[in-house]
């Protein structure tokens, strides 16, 4: 699931899973950080959503509930200072926080 991305992006994921054959097994749908529905999720992705303006303690405390045991929970998040998303995810019940390759704006978070 993606959250925090625009409307336009979540119509062209859609279409993309379709092309690809995937539909069947993806689901994007737009919603808020900290209240999105559902459980059991392999990935979440939060695009933008958990910038300064947002509370990523209770997004992260969500999220944790959401995911399956093994899954993994991608941020991006260019508005968001890293120290302080570190923290709130940590106290969120992750264990493990780290940057995602070279791009210094995309995190890796899983329990």
């Amino acid at each position: 699931m993606s959250f925090g991305a625009c409307k336009d992006d979540v119509v062209r994921a859609r279409r993309l899973a379709a092309a690809q054959g995937v539909a069947e097994r993806v689901s994007f749908e737009l919603g808020l950080p900290a209240d999105f529905p559902g459980s059991g999720y392999d990935d979440v992705v939060h695009v933008e959503g958990l910038g300064d303006g947002e509370e990523p303690g209770a997004a992260a405390r969500h999220v944790r509930r959401s995911l399956a045991p093994d899954g993994t929970w991608m941020i991006v998040a260019r508005n968001a200072a890293e120290a302080r998303l570190r923290a709130a995810v940590l106290a969120g019940g992750f264990t493990r926080f780290r940057r995602a390759g070279e791009n210094p704006f995309v995190f890796e978070v899983r329990a």
